[in-house]
């Protein structure tokens, strides 16, 4: 599947910026399942400097410094990939939870060792006994681990109430547990702080 991706960010101010300086993750990344057959960003004023690297996570990162004085900055970016998506496996068919815990943290294969940093608290996400608990009972020993995990989504989409004025995008985490409401971005982060509470590593995509 080939796919087409257009994106603009427009800013506007009241007085004339003088400098801005930009880190752009607007390019799509190579993966097993993803091709990106072309990319590129343009930004209105043009900037004096753009470079071009690739962060530790594998992302590609483009920062510019515009030196043109403005009051409207646009950056659009254009983008074609090709999607190869990977077999989705059986949920029964995937090994027990607390296997897969155990390679995580003993780093029995090389991919270990990358998801093992998916483990930690991070800003965003605690860890902490009270997620650990709250999902516990959908990993009960041996459960395959996507099958648990399928689980805990539908908890969660079950238990929480989809409501865009509960909570801010600095809202913490514990509080939209709390109070059982939310947007997606809460809801991502309360699954991951309970996959990481249990142990297993996770991370927002």
């Amino acid at each position: 599947m080939k796919y087409k991706i257009s994106h603009t960010t427009r800013y506007q101010y009241e007085d004339t910026a003088s400098l801005s300086h930009n880190e752009l993750y607007l390019t799509p990344r190579e993966t097993p399942v993803q091709h990106c057959i072309e990319s590129a960003i343009n930004l209105s004023p043009h900037p004096a400097a753009t470079t071009r690297r690739v962060d530790c996570f594998g992302n590609q990162v483009t920062t510019t410094t515009v030196q043109t004085p403005h009051t409207v900055f646009e950056i659009s970016a254009q983008s074609q990939v090709v999607i190869n998506p990977a077999p989705m496996p059986l949920p029964e068919e995937t090994p027990p939870w607390e296997q897969v815990k155990e390679s995580v943290w003993h780093h029995t294969a090389p991919d270990d060792l990358e998801a093992f940093q998916f483990v930690f608290p991070s800003p965003m996400i605690p860890v902490s006994e009270k997620f650990a608990r709250w999902a516990s009972n959908l990993f009960s020993p041996e459960t395959p681990i996507l099958k648990a995990a399928l689980g805990l989504t539908e908890k969660i989409f079950t238990m929480f109430k989809y409501d865009p004025q509960a909570t801010t995008t600095n809202t913490p985490v514990e509080a939209a547990f709390d109070i059982k409401k939310g947007v997606c971005q809460d809801f991502a982060h309360i699954e991951i702080a309970c996959l990481r509470s249990l142990g297993l590593p996770a991370r927002y995509v």
